[in-house]
């Protein structure tokens, strides 16, 4: 039983990596083959380097950078809020310090979001 539900979790991710490895015209025909194709690194390279048509031409490589410095400095920026304001919880007696530690553990727990207040919506489709 535990083996069918790996198999049910993981097949979706098999089928997306042989997607990734073959041709666009492969993909689309109707019973898409489950042995991957020859084009995986060239797919990878292109799609690194040059980016794609839902990327607008970006590089996801220098996507995956962006992430991967706002992630960085989001973490840094926590680590370096939390550690005075712990030792002053933890090391000072002071009134509502149960309210001040529970607010500090609170928003820690929320994400932190970054860019526009409102929400991506997908263009309508049309008719």
């Amino acid at each position: 039983m535990l083996l069918l539900g790996l198999g049910l979790v993981l097949f979706p991710v098999f089928v997306a990596f042989v997607a990734s490895s073959l041709p666009l015209q492969d993909i689309l025909d109707a019973p898409m083959t489950l042995v991957p194709g020859p084009d995986l690194l060239a797919n990878y390279r292109d799609a690194l380097a040059f980016g794609t048509a839902l990327t607008n031409g970006q590089p996801v490589a220098a996507m995956m950078l962006n992430s991967l410095v706002m992630a960085l400095a989001i973490a840094i920026g926590k680590i370096a809020i939390s550690l005075p304001s712990t030792y002053a919880v933890v090391f000072f007696r002071f009134p509502l310090r149960r309210l001040c530690f529970w607010a500090i553990f609170v928003t820690l727990c929320c994400r932190s979001r970054c860019g526009s207040s409102r929400p991506t919506r997908s263009p309508p489709i049309s008719a």
